[in-house]
């Protein structure tokens, strides 16, 4: 509060926000998102990002790291639309993702969408995807899982002992969560 109102009488005309986990709206245990709606802070920007980590192992399941839709309602919808009745929809700005995650998993569930896992993954950005490096596998191998809006692919790494699978937020999956937010 003190903040913004600083930043306000110092830059009139000016605009002061702060991030949120994009879950933030399902407890008050770290952010209170109404108390937060009714200072001086302009907008509330949801991080509607990372619901999957790299830092998932062995046992636990490949996802999107930013599902609009599904996930037994841990997705960002959800999270915007409690947020939005928290805080009012004109404090809320959603965090969009342009990055996926680049996972290992188990060779048998390859083509399986929410593959296990056999190792953490790694952070791939949409432009690491569109790069030689996924050239022959990519968009050849692209998929689309309509109940979370999400885009993925399987491949076989060049040493042909890594099984993966990469969740990307590329133009479709995005497109889905501008549609989102413009309803």
């Amino acid at each position: 509060r003190k903040m913004a109102n600083r930043i306000h009488s110092e830059f009139p005309g000016s605009h002061v926000s702060t991030d949120v986990f994009g879950s933030s709206s399902n407890d008050g245990d770290i952010y209170d998102l109404k108390a937060l709606s009714q200072t001086d802070i302009d907008y509330i920007m949801m991080m509607t990002y990372d619901y999957t980590t790299t830092s998932y192992w062995d046992g636990k399941k490949a996802a999107p790291m930013s599902p609009l839709y599904g996930n037994a309602g841990w997705n960002t919808s959800t999270h915007l639309l409690s947020a939005a009745n928290q805080a009012g929809s004109s404090k809320i700005i959603m965090g969009i993702p342009y990055y996926g995650v680049n996972f290992r998993v188990k060779a048998a569930e390859i083509y399986k969408y929410n593959a296990l896992l056999s190792d953490t993954g790694s952070i791939v950005s949409v432009g690491q995807v569109n790069s030689e490096d996924y050239a022959a596998v990519y968009p050849s191998t692209k998929r689309w899982n309509d109940s979370e809006k999400s885009t993925w692919f399987p491949y076989i790494y060049s040493s042909g002992n890594e099984h993966r699978q990469v969740y990307i937020d590329d133009a479709r999956s995005l497109e889905a969560k501008y549609d989102f937010v413009n309803e």
